[in-house]
């Protein structure tokens, strides 16, 4: 019988001891469950606030940027010692940006990376207040005053846009850069507006063509075409109405339906994969006009413009890498008058510089992407258009 209990209170023993064990197995996985989920949270605000800050300095750069080429106006960027302004750094400049984007107060005294990320902000901001901006003003300035009629400053004006100047100036090169903040490294990238194809208002031709300079195939860039078409018709309908005919497609006419109001729109249509809308960002845009400025536009924008010609695509190309300003007259002098034209109705010159500056910011496993949109008005000063975290 003592053996008999004895082995009862073994078991309840070794009960118990499975239980104790089990649960201490169970808040530690809980534990360390909220550990991750914290740690999650700290990394994603991070990732989001760097993209964020980041795209202030690019802005603020890209600023700087348009200064020296005389695309802003004298004032638009102050602290400039030594009476060159393409020896300042764009770290020593006060640049002038209605509109930048606030960061919560409280980050000012939070410690770490979101701290550095909050002081260099604040650097920024300072910046423009000592320049005697706001930098949250609603509106720019206004605009310099308009030349009198018939004058050749005004007639020059209504040749190139509006700019007064015989030829654009000098553009900004596009592309990737690289952001520091705190030995982090936040990519960002530049591309202007201005040299992209409006989706809204294309010739369905000229979008199919593009795809095809982009590596599809032509059957493949007409069923692209076709989704595309075919989302913004169904947008058109009223809640369960159902599309009952196959529209008419007609090369010439733009896209039939609701346009589109984001590039982030096209995620999503049938055709579309993630590495050809990546390809398709530098070149759609929606609502920015239906004419390119030829300083900016990338090789397959100017492929499905019409122009094939290997050797008269390397010329633009390296003309837009120097930075030489390309007026439409340049370009058909360039390129010789047979193949400027099939891009002469699709150039303008003059055009107001509207530039995306997009970063992808990666803290661990979390990811913040920011994007900020500014034009330069008549009066010279940039400032933002739109301003948005988690662009796709």
């Amino acid at each position: 019988m003592d053996h008999a209990r004895r082995g009862y209170i073994l078991i309840a023993v070794m009960l118990a001891l499975t239980i104790c064990v089990t649960l201490s197995g169970a808040f530690a996985l809980s534990s360390h469950r909220g550990i991750v989920q914290a740690r999650v949270g700290v990394e994603s605000a991070q990732a989001q606030y760097l993209a964020r800050g980041a795209c202030i300095h690019a802005v603020r750069d890209l600023s700087v940027a348009l200064h020296r080429r005389g695309m802003v106006a004298r004032g638009a960027v102050e602290g400039a010692t030594t009476g060159d302004l393409s020896l300042v750094a764009p770290s020593q400049a006060s640049t002038r940006i209605q509109g930048l984007p606030e960061f919560p107060a409280e980050m000012a005294g939070a410690g770490g990376l979101l701290g550095a990320i909050a002081e260099a902000m604040g650097r920024v901001r300072e910046r423009q207040s000592a320049a005697g901006v706001n930098p949250d003003a609603d509106s720019p300035a206004g605009p310099a005053p308009a030349p009198a009629p018939g004058s050749d400053d005004a007639e020059r004006r209504a040749r190139n846009g509006g700019r007064g100047a015989d030829a654009p100036p000098p553009p900004v090169r596009m592309g990737m850069m690289t952001v520091n903040i705190d030995g982090e490294r936040i990519e960002a990238r530049i591309e202007s507006e201005t040299g992209k194809i409006n989706v809204n208002t294309a010739r369905r031709d000229t979008l199919v063509a593009l795809m095809i300079a982009l590596g599809e195939n032509e059957s493949d860039a007409r069923s692209i075409v076709n989704a595309i078409e075919d989302m913004m018709l169904r947008k058109a309908l009223a809640p369960g109405e159902v599309m009952r005919a196959t529209p008419a497609r007609v090369g010439e006419e733009p896209l039939r339906g609701v346009p589109l109001e984001r590039v982030e729109e096209l995620l999503g249509t049938p055709g579309i994969s993630a590495s050809l809308y990546v390809r398709l960002l530098s070149c759609l845009t929606v609502g920015y006009g239906s004419t390119v400025d030829p300083n900016y536009a990338p090789r397959p924008v100017l492929m499905a413009l019409g122009l094939r010609d290997p050797r008269a695509l390397d010329r633009i190309e390296q003309m837009q890498a120097n930075g030489e300003g390309l007026s439409r007259e340049r370009v058909r002098f360039l390129i010789g008058g047979a193949a400027f034209r099939a891009l002469d109705e699709h150039l303008a010159d003059g055009l107001s510089p509207i530039y995306t500056v997009r970063t992808h910011a990666v803290v661990g496993e979390s990811v913040g992407r920011h994007l900020i949109r500014i034009g330069v008005g008549e009066n010279g000063v940039p400032r933002v258009l739109e301003s948005r975290d988690g662009w796709i």
